[in-house]
């Protein structure tokens, strides 16, 4: 990397050379004090930054700081130079990118984003672009998501879906000096919103689904700010997928017009092209009903109400199986006429979109290791199989496989790289001696929650279940409401329990959500703030021939107290204990 000397950095800001102290030449740019060695640019950030950790950069040895205030106090006699800017995270990708170089534009970097399913299919992505490149000689793919960060010299459970944007840089560097030619990259509405992910051109930019979801004062204002900021990754990417299925379609379709080609992908259930939005078959989990209506529905859908075709929305009823409503969407929560998932009024799906799909799923099949289906593109038709249970996750691997075509990944690599891709935590199904299943999920939205209870409705019909979650303290708030209705109306027993707590006491977030618990007509919920103990008690009071589902943490092995995240043991192994205890 070249390196540059501060004058160079105030240019590129918009900033005069600072006055004080000479024109060092930077050799480190970082937000970390703890990390700060000579020569450093440090930089001023965060709610949570204190003076201190300026004048720990300054004993480490960094040579000038950016920062949106003075701190005068701090930087006393030294004359410590001043980077003083009005916009920081625009500053930070600015100065990010003259530390490194534009180096990624070697890469050729892949974003996917959505409201649910993200992980899943970056994963399935690498795993796919990691069986070309494992067949013609190649570097391993990297990736970036909210399951792990691989970048060619290390990999680690992640922290954020999307890296802050120094680290999202460092990771790329890393990429670049180990040789990767690809780097698939999980893209978050706030990744976007707030210019993490600056100033990276994706060569692909996928857009899964579109619910109302992370709106709080802390992340998006409402629906349209979410939704306007999942579509800026067109505004970065050359080539792009839509899901045909998404809600806000035409939004969507209009967005991604200005990238030089546009695919769509859609799965047909069933053979029809609405089916995965209409009613399903009748009956669900648990005494109070599942997700689930009666067969007037539409075919086979996931999200849906009595009427024929299965609209998305409606006035259905969850867990009344003669109701005729799977999940409708404010059956749940909010009002029935809103019409949108998630009560957000993102309206139905146009159809015309899903029956001009470009690669399209058919013929799904549910088998002991998961699902296999048929996809057809351009004149390509073969059989897939994923080892994950869901509908859902056959749009996921469409994404993927969707992606891949545009990159001239062989057929045979495609199914090799989907038929060895394994996500850690999402759909894992474990099965206890005495009989009763536990799963363990990622679903921490209502999107994502409705799918993966209508998933279960079709597995374990009729079957006892239990729900173990919790929801944060700090963003999300809608979840609260959203989360325990949805766990209201569908579950035999609840536990409530620890998610991200920040600032709240676990305990008093717990309460909240089993007020709205309660609301349906369900009894009140063990509220338990030990969530390895809930999982343990949950699983301990489970009929044998029952269903545990734990949601919201999946793999993850941190919870994030205050502002700190904190190492805890994850729900995987948390339940892999127990089958090793003997049930």
């Amino acid at each position: 990397m070249t390196r540059h000397r501060l004058s160079e950095y105030a240019s590129a800001l918009g900033l005069a050379r600072p006055t004080r102290g000479d024109d060092p030449v930077i050799t480190q740019v970082t937000y970390d004090s703890r990390e700060v060695q000579p020569g450093a640019l440090f930089i001023c950030k965060g709610v949570h930054f204190k003076p201190a950790f300026l004048a720990e950069a300054i004993k480490r040895g960094a040579v000038a700081y950016l920062s949106e205030k003075p701190y005068e106090s701090v930087i006393g006699a030294k004359g410590l130079p001043c980077l003083l800017v009005g916009d920081m995270r625009a500053a930070i990708a600015t100065t990010g990118t003259l530390f490194y170089g534009c180096e990624w534009d070697r890469l050729t970097l892949l974003g996917i984003t959505g409201t649910k399913g993200k992980s899943t299919s970056t994963i399935f992505l690498q795993s796919i672009l990691a069986a070309w490149m494992r067949r013609v000689g190649g570097p391993r793919p990297g990736i970036l998501s909210s399951i792990r960060y691989e970048d060619g010299v290390s990999t680690t459970a992640s922290i954020k879906t999307t890296p802050e944007t120094l680290d999202l840089y460092g990771h790329l560097h890393n990429a670049v000096a180990q040789g990767l030619r690809y780097m698939c990259v999980e893209v978050s509405s706030q990744g976007l919103r707030y210019r993490r992910v600056a100033n990276l051109s994706f060569e692909v930019g996928c857009f899964l689904n579109i619910s109302e979801d992370h709106i709080s004062p802390q992340e998006h204002k409402d629906f349209e700010d979410y939704l306007s900021a999942k579509l800026m990754i067109f505004d970065q990417s050359r080539l792009a997928v839509v899901n045909a299925h998404t809600q806000q379609v035409d939004r969507v379709m209009a967005a991604a017009g200005q990238c030089e080609r546009v695919v769509t992908f859609a799965a047909r259930h069933q053979g029809a092209c609405d089916a995965v939005v209409g009613g399903s078959a009748s009956g669900g989990v648990g005494s109070g009903g599942a997700v689930g209506g009666s067969e007037a529905g539409g075919s086979d859908g996931v999200i849906g109400d009595s009427a024929p075709g299965g609209s998305v929305g409606g006035a259905g009823s969850v867990g009344d199986s003669g109701s005729g409503g799977s999940v409708g969407s404010d059956a749940v929560v909010g009002d029935p006429a809103s019409g949108g998932v998630a009560g957000s009024g993102q309206g139905p799906i146009n159809h015309r979109w899903c029956g001009q799909a470009d690669v399209v799923g058919t013929d799904v099949v549910s088998t002991d290791a998961g699902q296999e289906f048929t996809v057809a593109y351009d004149g390509h038709v073969y059989r897939c199989a994923i080892g994950m249970p869901g509908a859902f996750n056959v749009d996921n691997a469409l994404a993927a496989i969707s992606m891949a075509w545009l990159l001239g990944v062989p057929d045979e690599d495609i199914r090799t790289g989907l038929a060895s891709a394994h996500v850690p935590g999402r759909m894992e199904v474990f099965r206890l001696n005495r009989g009763t299943t536990v799963i363990v999920d990622y679903a921490h939205q209502k999107l994502s929650l409705t799918t993966l209870l209508e998933t279960v409705a079709q597995e374990y019909p009729q079957s006892h279940l239990t729900m173990v979650f919790g929801a944060s303290g700090n963003k999300g708030l809608n979840r609260h409401q959203e989360l325990g209705m949805l766990a209201g109306r569908n579950a035999d027993e609840i536990y409530l329990t620890e998610d991200d707590p920040g600032d709240v006491p676990v305990l008093e977030i717990a309460r909240e959500v089993d007020g709205y618990v309660q609301a349906t007509g369900h009894g009140p919920a063990h509220l338990v703030a030990d969530r390895p103990e809930a999982i343990r008690e949950a699983v301990a009071a489970a009929p044998d021939d029952g269903v545990v589902l734990v949601i919201g943490k999946g793999a993850e092995k941190w919870q994030l107290r205050g502002g700190v995240n904190v190492e805890v043991v994850s729900d995987i192994d948390t339940v892999r204990a127990i089958l090793d205890a003997g049930d």
